[in-house]
């Protein structure tokens, strides 16, 4: 990324290099990055997201008792990413990638300070929306399990750090420079806030994606050490470049 040696960019300037970046890249499609606001985005950004994680290991795992109808399972999915949306609306950030009018690409961020209010926000909205008709009680338990996991596993990487916590990135135009535009507006945002990211990753074959990008993998873990548990690759990545201390709601 160029920069000026003598002044530092703002998130809006970063945000725009990143995004011009890409579309020299990617000349055939035109690409650009919004806030996820309004109900339309959010329920394109939903359906993205069901479409990217219905063959996810860790979402099958924590699901499986519906996997077998497709079609619930979906449901199941979609309801849950509305509630992981709107809850990161209020705690972190959500943003689209548009091609025109389309959604093409999605990202949901939380600031670890934030991480504990979007898990409960999560839970109360998830259960609200399927209440009566999907989920059992012992997936709502096993998904809250599994967040008491990966809080655990999180602090133990992290070390008490405030770091960026990418929670879910999915794209529906592959090859066309989608998921790079995205990673690096979230990429610009940590490096100026000085903030390491962190993700947990569920396919091995995504590794050299968020290699490039410059995460590394801390550790290979089983979700709850279950023995039919899914594999998760817990990443960082550290920032580039030295930032200001961040504010309290920089993310």
């Amino acid at each position: 990324m160029t920069q000026n040696e003598n002044a530092e960019p703002t998130p809006q300037e970063t945000e725009a290099k990143s995004e011009n970046h890409a579309m020299n890249d990617h000349s055939k499609i035109d690409l650009r990055v919004v806030p996820c606001v309004g109900r339309n985005l959010r329920n394109q950004l939903a359906d993205l997201m069901v479409t990217a994680f219905v063959d996810d290991p860790n979402a099958i795992w924590h699901h499986k008792s519906y996997k077998s109808a497709e079609h619930k399972f979906r449901r199941l999915l979609h309801d849950l990413f509305i509630a992981e949306i709107l809850s990161a609306k209020a705690h972190g950030l959500v943003q689209c990638t548009m091609q025109g009018d389309t959604v093409v690409g999605g990202i949901i961020a939380v600031p670890s300070a934030h991480i504990k209010k979007f898990d409960t926000m999560v839970t109360l909205r998830y259960a609200k929306r399927v209440l009566g008709h999907l989920p059992t009680v012992s997936t709502m338990v096993n998904l809250a399990l599994t967040d008491m996991w990966d809080a655990r596993h999180r602090s133990k990487i992290m070390k008490g750090r405030p770091f960026i916590y990418l929670f879910a990135i999915g794209v529906n135009l592959r090859g066309q420079g989608v998921g790079g535009v995205q990673m690096r507006q979230l990429t610009a945002i940590a490096d100026i806030l000085g903030l390491p990211i962190y993700l947990e990753n569920s396919k091995d074959k995504n590794l050299p994606f968020y290699g490039r990008f410059g995460f590394e993998v801390q550790e290979k873990a089983v979700v709850r050490e279950k023995k039919d548990g899914p594999v998760l690759w817990l990443m960082v990545r550290e920032p580039q470049k030295a930032g200001p201390a961040p504010p309290a709601n920089a993310v």
